[in-house]
Order: C-alpha cells, then structure tokens, then sequence
C-alpha cells in the first residue's frame, strides 16, 4: 500500500523539475485592420465558477496551447508543415481565407524598466 502511495504522490503533486528550463513563448499575432492583434487572447476576467467548469472542460485554452506549440516550433526552425498549420489556425479564428493571412510571431520579454517586444517570424509582408 505504501508503494502504490509513493507512485500516485508525484502524479497528484508535479514538480516543476520536470521541465528543462522555463522560457518565453512566442505569441502570436495578425495583421488586422492595419494593425497587429493577438490571436488567442486571454480573458480579462474569469469568474470563479468559469475556473471551476474550466478544470474539466476547456477546449478554447487547449486550442490555444496547440497554437502556441506550433509557434514554437517554428522559432526553433521554420518547418514549411508548421507554417501552414498555424495559418490555418490563425485564418480559422478570424474567420477569413488562409490566403489572406499574414502573422507573425513576438518574444515579449523586460529589460530593466521596458517591456521589449523581438518578432522572430513573420509569415509574409504585413499589407500597407
């Protein structure tokens, strides 16, 4: 009994060990309207009991994690398959045609005082 206790504690309590270092994520965002919005934005609020429903079911946060897996992607080199994937996704939440999308993707990180914003990819020129 005592064993089966010390398999399940690990599970029910993670440790933060498990990842190899913690580092920015690229966000991602697209030309809209002659300016740049994000794509996946996250609330402003959530009450308690739409956190409380979001332990179980919460299918708008797990398709931003994909979007934001295959940001990353990306930066780390820009597989063409990648790229394609997330136009797709990006044209399918702004719910106009893939060939109408430009995006690009933004390390945002402080220095000192500033908030610096670095875009690492853009997917085509942004329109005038």
């Amino acid at each position: 009994m005592v064993r089966l206790l010390l398999m399940i504690i690990p599970v029910l309590i993670p440790s933060w060990r498990f990842f190899q270092g913690v580092e920015p994520s690229p966000r991602v965002e697209v030309w809209h309207g002659g300016d740049w919005v994000a794509v996946c934005p996250r609330p402003k609020r959530v009450s308690p009991m739409q956190m409380a429903g979001r332990l179980f079911w919460n299918p708008v946060w797990n398709d931003a994690l994909f979007t934001t897996s295959l940001a990353e992607r990306i930066a780390m080199g820009q597989v063409a398959q990648n790229v394609a994937q997330l136009r797709r996704r990006v044209a399918w939440h702004r719910g106009v045609g893939v060939e109408n999308v430009v995006f690009r993707l933004v390390f945002v990180h402080r220095e000192g005082d500033a908030i610096v914003r670095n875009v690492t990819f853009q997917s085509g020129p942004a329109p005038p």
